[in-house]
């Protein structure tokens, strides 16, 4: 009896045991399934959210107008299958473990997207009317380049540096070319021509030019191309208010404040009292200075309506530190007057407001 109780009692603690192992089993079965589940969801949504980041872009540049580009990285998650991913009337799609996604545009929109999943740089570049969207094949840094000079009479020159980033794993020759349409302020570039191999890089120097007594902004690029990608990267050269004199290039060259006109008024003959309204008779008393020594220069003075009052413009002569001082009689002249000072390249000027008392 008693060996058969105990033979009934192992039995059921088997039996039990078993059971506990199979319901444990069906538990890390489920819980397996779920984290799964997770991870498709997590890698669907990686998916979504690059079709949606590119097409973001694609309307961001598509607004801005032609000539507009933006370059967005992109992850496609290994559940991508291969050559899934590709540009049906304008809307853009991919295969995610078996299940198709898209996401459409309100314009056209064409061009060649990864083959396999991965993470790529994408470049988007609006057309006008379209947005081609490609695979970059290459990177530029920085992304502009922007040369400030003072106003010179010796020309200057000052080079800054551009990085090339192959950014495939594979070789790829990528050519690059001035867009420039100045004569006396240039851009030169040491290398237009780069064989890059698999993820290489390389800079080259971007060396700008300004001219002798050139004034102003100049605008135009450098524009990199491989067989698949076209990046331009702008550049601009502009003057400061600042006027140097001296041999360019070198650590003693000189820069001051740029070329200034200055009028004031006053209440009595010997221009002691100064005053911000004119008494009868009225003089006002006009400076300008920093000027290249006994040099002939051009004074204007215009009325309210933009025309030149009587006895201008007129030529006038510097003294031996490069300024020129005259007096004019305003009487009975009330308004905004402009005065211009100028030479052949530089031009200064300002506006008063004449008052009665």
């Amino acid at each position: 009896m008693d060996s058969s109780r105990k033979g009934q009692t192992s039995s059921e603690y088997v039996i039990l045991l078993a059971v506990s192992i199979i319901f444990f089993l069906i538990i890390i079965v489920i819980a397996y399934d779920q984290f799964a589940n997770i991870g498709q969801v997590k890698s669907r949504d990686i998916s979504v959210n690059s079709l949606k980041t590119i097409a973001s872009a694609a309307k961001e540049v598509y607004l801005q107008g032609s000539g507009a580009r933006k370059t967005v990285v992109v992850t496609f998650p290994p559940e991508v299958e291969d050559n899934s991913i590709t540009i049906q009337n304008n809307s853009l799609h991919l295969k995610h473990a078996g299940t198709d996604i898209s996401f459409p545009v309100d314009f056209p929109i064409y061009g060649t997207l990864p083959a396999e999943a991965g993470t790529y740089e994408i470049i988007l570049i609006s057309e006008g009317s379209q947005v081609k969207i490609g695979t970059a094949d290459f990177s530029v840094s920085p992304s502009s380049l922007t040369f400030s000079f003072c106003q010179s009479n010796s020309s200057q020159s000052s080079s800054q540096n551009l990085t090339v980033t192959n950014l495939q794993n594979y070789s790829t020759n990528i050519s690059l070319a001035v867009g420039w349409t100045y004569t006396n302020t240039t851009i030169n570039i040491s290398n237009s021509s780069l064989a890059l191999g698999a993820y290489a890089s390389q800079t080259i120097a971007a060396t700008a030019t300004l001219g002798a007594n050139m004034t102003g902004t100049f605008s135009g690029s450098i524009t990199a191309n491989s067989s698949n990608t076209t990046t331009t990267i702008p550049v601009t050269i502009s003057t400061l208010d600042c006027f140097c004199t001296g041999q360019a290039n070198v650590t003693n060259l000189t820069c001051t404040n740029v070329s200034y006109v200055r009028i004031k008024t006053y209440s009595n003959a010997s221009y002691s009292q100064e005053r911000l309204a004119f008494d009868l008779p009225p003089n006002a008393t006009i400076t300008t200075g920093n000027w290249t020594a006994n040099t002939t220069i051009t004074i204007d003075i215009k009325d309210p309506s933009n025309v030149s009052v009587s006895g201008y413009p007129a030529n006038v002569v510097t003294n031996s530190t490069g300024g020129y001082a005259t007096t004019w009689p305003a009487i009975g002249n009330y308004g905004n007057y402009t005065i211009i000072v100028n030479t052949t390249f530089i031009t200064a000027n300002t506006t008063i407001q004449v008052t009665p008392c």
